[in-house]
């Protein structure tokens, strides 16, 4: 059995859009539908009425903690094999898109499968994102791996989405990426992710994360490369978004701020682990890294080498 969780909060407007892509799934006996209210103005018991035919449950939280917690809130009192996140403003692509999903896991030893999505812009053009973890669009897990390494997303408001994967993904988890498309993103102007200024607004969130992650990896006895790894993502991430905020000449003091959150991280890093920080271990992952591919990509002047930027931020230097 898969359970399909919506977290909704004041999302009236658009979850009947939600449930009717998973009312024509091919395979509804596999199906079982948690829509968890994180305390909504008003409540969704009209649902199960609108919708009797489908095995469907609405749970209400006593607070409203955010979509990371409201995820939490399902995640804990679920009891199928199998968990799917649809978001209240977004659906499932195709008829077939759970089935898909669950036809990779089945009778495998996977962990996770991802597949492709597609980013519906106002315009009502798409965006094809490739199967990749940071997201958790399109995404089917294997609920008893998340429940034995105790996996739980943090309590920010944001960016507890791709610290959630990350986790997993450092931890070793075995992931099957398909090339087919299940989920549609759909964008709404109202939600958190798309207010102006949301990246750098949302940076303290981001470190917050960086170091929960790090943190979930040493709980986890997580290989050292892979810690390795992980810490120089986010420095690599910091980098990128520094260059970005530089180039957007945002604000001096939100940029401080940003600073002074990247050296709390920095703090956290062991010693131990700057054995690896060499150019071969580095060039690899920083050249692969997505926003600073963009930054290439694009032309962007960067001003300040990443090696500068390691260096400040050991230091006591003001970047």
């Amino acid at each position: 059995m898969v359970n399909i969780i919506i977290p909704a909060y004041n999302a009236h407007k658009t979850i009947r859009q939600a449930i009717a892509s998973v009312a024509v799934q091919d395979n509804q006996e596999d199906i079982k539908l948690t829509i968890v209210d994180d305390c909504s103005d008003e409540p969704y018991d009209y649902l199960s009425d609108e919708y009797k035919y489908l095995n469907m449950n609405i749970l209400r939280k006593p607070s409203n903690t955010g979509p990371g917690q409201t995820r939490q809130y399902g995640i804990d009192r679920t009891d199928c094999e199998y968990m799917i996140f649809l978001d209240a403003d977004d659906c499932f692509y195709s008829p077939n898109a759970v089935s898909t999903l669950l036809s990779n896991i089945k009778d495998t030893d996977f962990d996770v499968v991802a597949s492709c999505f597609l980013e519906e812009l106002l315009d009502k053009s798409t965006v094809l994102y490739s199967n990749e973890i940071n997201w958790m669009h399109g995404k089917l897990y294997r609920t008893q791996y998340i429940k034995n390494n105790n996996i739980k997303f943090n309590k920010t408001r944001s960016n507890e989405d791709t610290s959630f994967n990350a986790i997993i993904y450092f931890n070793g988890a075995k992931i099957k990426f398909i090339d087919m498309v299940t989920y549609i993103w759909r964008c709404n102007k109202n939600s958190i992710s798309r207010a102006e200024n949301f990246i750098i607004d949302s940076m303290d969130d981001f470190i917050t994360n960086a170091e929960y992650v790090v943190k979930e990896c040493f709980r986890l006895k997580v290989d050292e490369n892979n810690i390795f790894h992980c810490i120089m993502q986010y420095l690599c991430s910091f980098y990128g978004y520094y260059i970005i905020f530089l180039n957007e000449q945002q604000k001096k003091e939100k940029v401080s701020n940003y600073i002074s959150s990247i050296k709390r991280f920095n703090k956290i890093i062991p010693n131990n682990m700057f054995k690896l920080f060499n150019d071969n271990n580095i060039s690899q992952i920083f050249y692969g890294n997505g926003i600073v591919k963009d930054l290439i990509n694009n032309n962007i002047m960067m001003n300040i080498s990443f090696y500068n930027f390691i260096n400040s931020l050991k230091s006591n230097i003001i970047l």
